[in-house]
């Protein structure tokens, strides 16, 4: 959690940082972000050059971050 809360923190002040906090960080800033911002991550667009070459790209809300946004608004 402190490496998150450190990421976003430098996130938000437009900072720039290489950060290892894991998948739970990976979908906030692919999917529940673009979600409350403009109610769908579907026009998401994630593009990770790997070293050797090639990259992973990930496109569209999958994960979990819809139906954790549905269970917020259905629980506050």
């Amino acid at each position: 959690v402190k490496a998150m809360r450190y990421t976003l923190e430098r996130t938000k002040a437009g900072k720039d940082t290489i950060s290892v906090t894991g998948n739970v960080l990976r979908d906030y800033l692919t999917d529940l972000f673009p979600i409350l911002e403009v109610g769908t991550s579907a026009k998401m667009l994630s593009i990770v050059p790997l070293m050797n070459g090639g990259g992973l790209f990930e496109t569209g809300a999958g994960g979990s971050a819809p139906k954790h946004i549905q269970q917020f608004l259905d629980e506050g």
